[in-house]
This record gives C-alpha cells, sequence and structure tokens, in this order.
C-alpha cells in the first residue's frame, strides 16, 4: 500500500499552522497578563510633583519582571 504523494506537503501545513496558532496564543496572554499586572492598583498611583518618585506617598509603580533587589536600590538612588 503506498502513501499518497500529497499527504507529506500536507502534513508540513498543518504543523505549520499548529505552530503558529501556540505561538499567537502565548503572545496573546502573556499581553492579557501585562494588561492585568500593570493595572493593578492603577487608581491608587496618584502624581505627586513634589515627591522624589513622582507619586503620592513616595510610592514606586514599577513593574519589574525579576525580582532584584539591587534594581530596587539603583531606581531609589536616581531618584
Amino acid at each position: 500500500m503506498r502513501r499518497p504523494r500529497n499527504f507529506v506537503p500536507r502534513a508540513w501545513i498543518v504543523g505549520l499552522v499548529l505552530a503558529l496558532v501556540c505561538v499567537g496564543w502565548r503572545d496573546w496572554s502573556c499581553a492579557r497578563r501585562v494588561d492585568f499586572v500593570s493595572h493593578t492598583d492603577s487608581e491608587q498611583a496618584q502624581i505627586d510633583p513634589a515627591s522624589p518618585t513622582g507619586y503620592r506617598g513616595g510610592r514606586r509603580w514599577l513593574i519589574v519582571p525579576e525580582r532584584n533587589d539591587r534594581t530596587y536600590e539603583l531606581i531609589a538612588g536616581t531618584q
């Protein structure tokens, strides 16, 4: 029994489409997560020009992807 000749090219197309769907779904879910985290407690972020951080109460509203305490120290020192 011989395989049809059109099976192999169709298999590549199906695999490519599946890979594109997976990458698109991952990017979409990451973008939704960033949007959600960025708007968490954003109503409390009130701008204060007199504050060294730029926000009322000296608070900082920066989302850092990896927790690195040295980075926070550098940001505070710069401000």
